[in-house]
């Protein structure tokens, strides 16, 4: 064996991350780390020289296609989030990484999984505690609305918004209205339009983008950009 290949073997082994190493276009198990028994359960007997549609270790099999697929195309994919399963049934939340390379000779791909349960279940309990606050929030002020929204959706802050619900121009305007802290009288003086009017349009408004109060319909609005 070549020195550089001892050399890999050894960081392979030693890596803190979990690593996998496939071979051939089945993806065949062909070597896997402590790291990568250790977040699985799994032993290398049970691992080496296996498919990973034997050992059911993606909890979404398809995303696993997709992703040897992008591989083959692209020699290589980056911090892709997916879910593996614990020998056990637990799901583990993962960030997937993967690279083409040769190993004596014969094309493989390495694999490295890590594991970021621990950190998704603190945004979920963030995202849940945020909501309970959120829950009868009229009295907070519309800056702090605006850095609860934030925080429960920091994909929006980066630029990255979720799928808007497609509102007519009148919903639009109730909603930024909504946002300005005008209650329903205030809004029918300003659009011109009976208060009746005005709370049939709040009411769909709501069902629309499902929400029942007016704290959290700016919270919807703040997280896509509209009314801040």
């Amino acid at each position: 064996m070549q020195a550089s290949e001892r050399h890999f073997a050894s960081v392979f082994e030693m890596a803190p991350v979990a690593m996998v190493i496939t071979k051939g276009d089945e993806n065949r198990i062909v070597e896997v780390n402590a790291a990568f028994k250790s977040l699985t359960g799994y032993t290398d007997h049970a691992l080496v020289d296996r498919l990973a549609d034997d050992l059911q270790l993606w909890n979404d099999a398809a995303q696993r296609v997709e992703l040897e697929t992008e591989i083959r195309e692209r020699n290589g994919i980056r911090g892709h989030d997916v879910r593996l399963l614990h020998k056990n049934g637990e799901t583990l939340d993962c960030l997937v990484s993967a690279e083409r390379i040769s190993v004596d000779g014969t094309p493989c791909v390495v694999w490295l999984y890590q594991d970021i349960s621990a950190r998704r279940r603190g945004e979920l309990e963030l995202v849940e505690a945020i909501d309970a606050v959120m829950k009868d929030a009229n009295w907070l002020s519309r800056s702090i609305m605006d850095k609860l929204a934030t925080l429960r959706n920091p994909r929006a802050s980066a630029g990255t918004t979720p799928p808007t619900t497609e509102l007519s121009k009148r919903e639009r305007e109730v909603l930024e209205l909504i946002c300005q802290d005008l209650d329903d009288a205030a809004i029918a003086t300003r659009l011109d339009l009976s208060r009746n009017t005005v709370r049939n349009h709040v009411a769909r408004l709501y069902a629309k983008i499902g929400v029942n109060r007016r704290s959290a319909a700016i919270v919807w609005a703040h997280e896509r950009g509209v009314g801040a």
